[in-house]
């Protein structure tokens, strides 16, 4: 009886499972040809961006190397055909020697990073303290700097085309592609710094950052209501704050002496020792004032022994006891946030004088022939001057003024002071330009000396607070783009016209086509990856498929299965385990939620029995015991379905099932059917 039951369950189990099987291979061989046929679709997409590729990217070679043309005619015209008002200027830069060329490109930087945080305009865009001007003009004269080396590439590649074309103005739509992703993943984590130290700042703030004059801006009384609320969302600061940027990374500068460029020394090392002991006089001041309104609070006792005693002392005809009038905290916020935003700004241009320096002596280990880069006549080394200028917004009479200093150095100490104005203002050819008759006429007094060592113990005049910080301030002038009537901007007018000229090409095109018909073919070969997925092939490195994935068993038998699910109860509570999905055990009647006994693992077969395993892991970790888990052992059935529940270990669950699943010649022959 039990043999026929067997023999029965085995009939009519492996014609079910026969049937099943055809129905996945007749499902496989049907997805097979709608691969093939996606695959052929693929064909000739693949071949257009192959062929199309080619084209845009000889017309991007063209386009860069008409650009470089373009920029090494105009370097060599502005070299060539100076408006005679200018005395020369590029010709006495380009005859310089190589040093004092690093020098002038050093300080071109030094006045850039200055510039620009403190006028706002690119400060914090730039995730490292690379000098852009300098990058970009590197670019123009065919170098890629990567902020710490200098290559020189050969031939057309992709590192040179791609940053070319961002300068002309072009970008691919595949590099903004890439572009926002970086964005996506980077945050500055200065911008919290910034924003934290600027927040609640007011217009007479932003005032007294621009440098305005004695007259134009005072401290009074009437201003103390408008910024109460901030100074003491400062106070707590003062102990460590030395910049806006100083608590967020390490400092650009460790002392006067981290000025690598003859311009930082000469021009500003004197201003940022000063400023930073001015900084920390007013710390100290803040200090003993927040110490002196404590000691104020005095119990009302106290008060009237003092009172008692201030009237005896009248009554003998004693002075009156007065106490010193506290110095208004909000004045000296101010000035503090003023000589800080000065001393981040010296300090960042600083950061970008390294950059220029390591860019320079990176190119110079990397060719030996300097003497050769140095001549006049070198495109690479005029490019590079002549693009550093144009970059940076520098006026004319500021690039006098460095080209002065760099001059005029090696006859300067630490010992002397100097001032550039004096070799400008005694030029009788420079003195035809107004704006260094301007020049000269404001800063006619001011001179500058290198900062002496921190250990110096030379005598030297007392610093006192300042009640507010004018432009010109310890001879620190804030730095200023060049406006539209500055020589610099004529002679470079034409650089903005390349960009407009040069992409009138057909390449915005050719990038748009050869993105639309890649993102067809992603489309085509992700549904290609979704139909293998979705019957569990995989393709072998030979190309091949294999057909016989474990992921729905010997032929596929568990595909008709697959997200079906079984229960049964036993005792108080219910077992559900879905294929390729959860088990759960649930109390009652309850038909969601439950207790987790694992994921789908997948199916096995025994060796030594030809048993069919089911296993689901990772289950609710037991209390003080394993992660539970599920293991179904299937016998052969004319119908699947869950025949009994047990626990015999700890959080160790096991179900037997029939189902046709099983119903093989193993089965058979075990069975001796």
């Amino acid at each position: 009886m039990q043999r026929e039951k067997l023999a029965k369950n085995y009939e009519l189990g492996s014609r079910e499972r026969k049937q099943r099987q055809e129905e996945f291979q007749s499902i496989v061989h049907e997805t097979f040809g709608q691969i093939s046929q996606l695959e052929q679709e693929v064909k000739p997409l693949e071949r257009f961006i192959r062929d199309t590729s080619e084209v845009f990217q000889r017309k991007q070679q063209e386009l860069v190397g008409q650009y470089l043309d373009n920029v090494r005619e105009r370097t060599q015209d502005i070299l060539q055909h100076q408006d005679g008002t200018t005395s020369g200027f590029f010709q006495r830069l380009v005859d310089r020697n190589w040093d004092e060329k690093v020098e002038f490109l050093a300080a071109i930087c030094q006045w850039y990073g200055e510039m620009t945080l403190a006028s706002g305009s690119q400060y914090g865009r730039h995730r490292d303290a690379i000098c852009e001007p300098l990058k970009l003009a590197a670019l123009d004269a065919g170098l890629l700097w990567d902020g710490s080396t200098v290559q020189v590439p050969k031939g057309w590649g992709e590192e040179l085309v791609l940053p070319l074309l961002s300068r002309i103005g072009y970008t691919s739509q595949q590099q903004m592609d890439k572009e926002e992703e970086e964005e996506e993943e980077w945050t500055d984590p200065e911008d919290e710094i910034l924003d934290e130290e600027y927040h609640g700042y007011d217009d007479d703030d932003d005032v007294m950052a621009a440098g305005m004059d004695d007259d134009d801006y005072h401290v009074d009384e009437t201003k103390k209501h408008r910024h109460g609320h901030n100074h003491r969302q400062h106070h707590h600061r003062h102990e460590e704050e030395t910049s806006p940027l100083n608590d967020s990374k390490e400092q650009e500068i460790q002392n006067i002496h981290d000025f690598q460029c003859i311009f930082g020394k000469i021009m500003r090392s004197n201003f940022h020792q000063q400023a930073k002991e001015i900084m920390s006089m007013l710390d100290s001041t803040m200090k003993s004032q927040e110490s002196s309104e404590e000691n104020a609070h005095e119990n009302d006792h106290d008060k009237e022994e003092r009172m008692e005693e201030t009237e005896d002392d009248k009554e003998e005809g004693g002075e009156e006891h007065t106490s010193s009038p506290l110095v208004d905290p909000m004045a000296i916020q101010m000035v503090r946030n003023a000589l800080s935003s000065r001393i981040s700004q010296v300090e960042h241009g600083n950061a970008l004088a390294k950059s220029a320096i390591a860019m320079m002596k990176s190119l110079q280990q990397d060719n030996q022939d300097i003497n050769d880069w140095n001549n006049n006549n070198n495109s690479r080394m005029n490019t590079l001057l002549v693009n550093t200028i144009n970059y940076s917004r520098i006026s004319e009479v500021d690039a006098e003024e460095i080209l002065a200093v760099i001059t005029t150095n090696n006859n300067i100490s630490s010992d002397t002071c100097f001032s550039p104005y004096m070799v400008m203002c005694n030029d009788s050819a420079l003195t035809l330009k107004q704006s260094i008759v301007q020049r000269c006429t404001e800063r006619k007094d001011a001179t500058f000396c290198i900062a002496r060592s921190p250990d110096d113990s030379s005598s030297s005049d007392p610093m006192t607070i300042p009640s507010h910080v004018p432009d010109g301030f310890l001879n620190y002038y804030l730095p200023k783009a060049r406006g539209d009537n500055d020589y610099f901007t004529k002679a470079f007018e034409t650089t903005h016209n390349l960009a407009k000229s040069l992409t009138e090409t057909n390449i915005p095109q050719l990038d748009q086509e050869i993105q639309k018909v890649k993102k067809e073919v992603e489309t085509i070969k992700n549904q290609i990856k979704q139909k293998r997925d979705d019957l569990g092939l995989v393709e072998e490195s030979s190309g091949r498929t294999n057909h016989h994935n474990p992921k729905y068993g010997t032929n596929g038998e568990l595909y008709a299965l697959r997200d079906q699910c079984f229960s049964i109860t036993s005792g108080k509570y219910n077992y559900e385990v879905c294929l390729f999905g959860r088990a759960y055990q649930r109390e009652g009647s309850a038909k969601t939620g439950g207790t987790h006994l694992g994921n789908w693992n997948g199916s096995s077969v025994d060796d030594t029995t030809g048993t069919r395993v089911l296993k689901w892991t990772g289950g609710a970790k037991c209390w003080n015991g394993p992660n539970r888990s599920a293991t179904v052992y299937v016998t052969c059935g004319s119908e699947t379905k869950l025949l009994s529940a047990d626990e015999p270990n700890i959080c160790e669950y096991e179900f037997q099932m029939e189902s046709y699943i099983a119903c093989d010649n193993r089965y058979k022959v075990a069975h001796k059917l």
